[in-house]
């Protein structure tokens, strides 16, 4: 049986064939996103307009930290207020723009990749640390063999109170924490997910190289020695009271999602017709 080049053990070892073949899918990608950069100019520059929208919105409300911030959008996202149509279907579709995954959920649809991608620009724009943590999240408990997976899912890194956390926004804002560098765990009174971190696919995009993977790494094992939130001030205290504040304002949301339509309609309907235009 050949190496397989998935297992951390390999690729950060700086194994050749590893590496080759990563990068190879780098230059892939690079050459994609050059296309999808001038084929998608115009919707780019809306979503972009769009989204400094959607900060504005996000800081008239009295929040004070990314993990607030994050729970929130994903509720907005939930709740159709991003979608032009109002309505939001958790559903993976392929046609999309690769290098802004986020203009999916303006369309009404969205899984991981959407999820992270917008609020990875979104919390950009709002000057927190988040960055975009490719893993895989097995069906049950994490088995021994989630060493040679290939990641299968995406969530968010962000910083609350000086120590970095895992959210996945897709799946109710759950919250994880380090175990150590290439695990992390949630935090629940209820669940003990554990998921893989899968860091060689951040080659593959462009977000990091194999030198900057190894410093963060380091990182990560700093930040679990860290002493972080309890299951209840995260389930009973912060996500709850920011869906509460959410649902107090409900019509500042309505009036934001009906004075945005423009733009939102202007973003789905270019985009539709230049994908079909492509198949």
């Amino acid at each position: 049986m050949g190496k397989n080049i998935y297992n951390e053990n390999v690729y950060l070892s700086n194994d050749k064939e590893a590496m080759d073949t990563f990068l190879r899918k780098k230059e892939e990608y690079q050459l994609l996103y050059a296309l999808e950069r001038l084929q998608h100019e115009e919707v780019l520059k809306l979503y972009n307009k769009y989204l400094l929208l959607v900060r504005d919105l996000l800081k008239s409300f009295s929040f004070n930290s990314s993990l607030e911030y994050s729970i929130a959008l994903a509720y907005l996202i939930h709740k159709g207020y991003l979608s032009f149509n109002k309505e939001f279907k958790s559903k993976e579709i392929q046609d999309e723009i690769h290098s802004r995954y986020g203009t999916t959920i303006i369309r009404g649809y969205g899984c991981c990749r959407n999820f992270s991608d917008m609020t990875r620009d979104m919390l950009m724009l709002l000057n927190y640390y988040v960055k975009n943590l490719y893993c895989y999240l097995p069906n049950l408990s994490l088995p021994k063999s989630a060493i040679y997976k290939q990641a299968n899912h995406v969530i968010n890194v962000i910083e609350y109170d000086g120590v970095k956390y895992g959210i996945d926004l897709l799946n109710s804002c759950a919250l994880y924490r380090f175990k150590n560098p290439l695990t992390l765990e949630r935090i629940s009174s209820f669940d003990n997910d554990k998921i893989r971190n899968k860091p060689y696919f951040e080659i593959i995009t462009g977000d990091s190289s194999l030198d900057e993977i190894k410093e963060e790494l380091k990182d990560f094992n700093a930040e679990r020695k860290k002493r972080t939130i309890s299951p209840l001030e995260y389930e009973d205290e912060i996500k709850p009271e920011t869906i509460i504040y959410m649902n107090e304002h409900k019509s500042i949301l309505d009036e934001f999602h009906n004075d945005t339509n423009q733009i939102k309609e202007g973003i789905a309907l270019r985009l539709k017709s230049n994908l079909t235009k492509q198949n």
